[in-house]
């Protein structure tokens, strides 16, 4: 899936357009989704691996819309793969299949919530946040420049990456 829609797969809601001023915020929940295409988690889960997560590529010539009716049609990867042989993976079939294997794995054990104690807010340490925010050339001068606040923020990413020039 593309643009961190495996969040989805983990039964975690997906915001988008968080940063888009222009757009309204879209919330897509993992099972509204799951539900508007008639699929249990198993048919679901290979449909979102079908389609390339973090952890397997997407099948050749294979978007959401054929992804579903193989998933619909045949029921899992590996029967897709042995009946659809116009759409191949990407690379050796033995190789492809591991990765949906581990896929699967991922999406099946997810960790367990924390306790509500665990998540219970702690007192904030004014010393380590002002340290952290430093770190990143935040400081309130830096701050002060011509670029807004969320212009500088919101530059590229971490990584140094940007998707949009993809």
């Amino acid at each position: 899936m593309e643009f961190g829609q495996d969040v989805v797969v983990y039964g975690a809601p997906l915001l988008r357009n968080v940063t888009d001023s222009k757009k309204p915020i879209l919330e897509l929940d993992s099972r509204a989704v799951q539900e508007a295409l008639s699929l249990s988690r198993d048919p679901f889960v290979d449909f979102a691996l079908l389609l390339g997560t973090d952890f397997t590529s997407r099948l050749r010539r294979v978007g959401p819309v054929r992804a579903l009716k193989f998933i619909q049609e045949h029921g899992s990867i590996e029967e897709i793969v042995k009946m659809e042989t116009k759409y191949p993976p990407q690379f050796d079939l033995p190789e492809y299949l591991a990765q949906v294997e581990l896929g699967r794995n991922v999406f099946r054990s997810l960790p367990p919530v924390p306790s509500p104690e665990k998540l219970r807010q702690i007192p904030v340490d004014d010393a380590n946040v002002q340290a952290v925010i430093e770190g990143f050339g935040l400081s309130p001068e830096t701050l002060a420049q011509e670029e807004s606040f969320f212009t500088v923020v919101l530059k590229g990413n971490y990584f140094g990456d940007n998707p949009h020039l993809d």
